[in-house]
């Protein structure tokens, strides 16, 4: 969502951030667990911080995830296409 509200292509966010566009889909996708400093350059090309990028949303109280599983989908939500 913030790639897109900032009308940035994914091969457009990989040229700013220097993360491959083909990890981008995958993370986007939810099929990659970036380490964090690959997550620290998103959020840098995104203009934001990276606890802004992965901040705390709400979960659902059915399922609780673990370490880096959660921050993963707080991360997909924001800078993928939902």
């Amino acid at each position: 969502m913030l790639r897109e509200d900032r009308a940035l292509s994914v091969r457009k966010l990989a040229e700013l951030s220097g993360v491959h566009y083909v990890s981008l889909v995958r993370i986007e996708g939810g099929k990659l667990d970036p380490r964090i400093s690959t997550v620290q350059r998103i959020a840098q090309a995104l203009g934001v911080t990276l606890s802004e990028l992965v901040g705390d949303q709400p979960q659902s109280t059915k399922r609780r995830s673990h370490g880096t599983h959660k921050t993963k989908r707080r991360l997909v939500h924001r800078i993928s296409r939902h």
